[in-house]
């Protein structure tokens, strides 16, 4: 009984500690500053400009970085 709950107390860590060790962070945008211009047809103009630190190497077999929109962690410098 005692060697079985040792067993699974060392399972368990070595679960919890690989876990750890194999998290990759994400890269990270400290800052963005997106520009919307509108159109007269009723387009939009949109531009990115931002402040990037990559955590990882760039994958050889992509050309380019995508760019999605913030999510709910940002803030309105203007108007």
């Amino acid at each position: 009984m005692k060697i079985k709950r040792l067993l699974i107390t060392i399972f368990v860590f070595l679960l919890l500690t690989l876990q750890v060790v194999s998290a990759t962070p994400p890269d990270i945008i400290h800052e963005m500053l997106v520009k919307i211009t509108p159109n007269t047809d009723g387009s939009l103009n949109i531009s990115y400009e931002f402040d990037y630190e990559a955590t990882t190497d760039f994958p050889p077999n992509i050309q380019y970085l995508q760019i999605g929109v913030a999510n709910s962690d940002f803030t309105l410098l203007s108007l």
